[in-house]
């Protein structure tokens, strides 16, 4: 499976004028890139809305790839993509969740829900249709310290927007939810195996 937990498009929660129109381009490449390689699962985060709501919706309108926010709404409270997707693979379904703590300020066109209560509300509603839920979470440095605490019956949590990365000798709660960050900017990719 190959999932994105969000931060994909832009670099910051603002675009500067000067590098706008390249910033959008290079944000059509990726989305071209992962066309190709394939995605199971995109969450949106805070910095794929620095182009505006609109661009973004533009920019997902007709792709292949399940863009999914769990807390993300218009102005009335309507969720701008699916709040999550079930992916099989390998005899297996895995219930995906995403959410975003962050709406930049110059976005009054998009509000959040509450996304700790949102994610546990979903998790409780999936849990019984899949064999692993995964939360996306594109969450503050801050927000991090507790954050597996906060999502008991997932059991993985990828996040973004962290520059940390997780190393494979990190220690991990005994039962999880097992916690990985691929650090900011593309640089690395988090890998996980699982053997049953």
């Amino acid at each position: 499976m190959i999932l994105d937990a969000g931060d994909t498009f832009f670099a910051s929660a603002v675009l500067a004028p000067q590098n706008a129109e390249g910033d959008k381009k290079q944000a059509e490449g990726i989305l071209q890139g992962y066309e190709k390689i394939g995605c199971d699962a995109l969450n949106i985060g805070g910095f794929d809305l620095a182009a505006g709501k609109e661009y973004l919706l533009s920019l997902t309108e007709g792709s292949a790839i399940p863009f999914i926010s769990a807390n993300l709404t218009d102005t009335e409270d309507n969720l701008l993509f699916p709040a999550y997707t079930i992916v099989e693979n390998n005899g297996f379904k895995v219930g995906v969740i995403g959410v975003s703590d962050l709406i930049p300020a110059h976005i009054i066109d998009v509000k959040k829900r509450p996304y700790v209560e949102t994610a546990n509300m979903l998790i409780a509603e999936i849990e019984s249709q899949v064999d692993f839920v995964v939360l996306l979470a594109n969450v503050q440095r801050k927000q991090i310290k507790g954050l597996a605490q906060n999502f008991p019956g997932a059991d993985y949590i990828f996040i973004s927007r962290d520059s940390q990365r997780s190393r494979p000798e990190s220690k991990q709660p005994e039962g999880g939810p097992y916690m990985y960050s691929s650090g900011i900017q593309g640089k690395y990719l988090t890998v996980v195996e699982i053997s049953l």
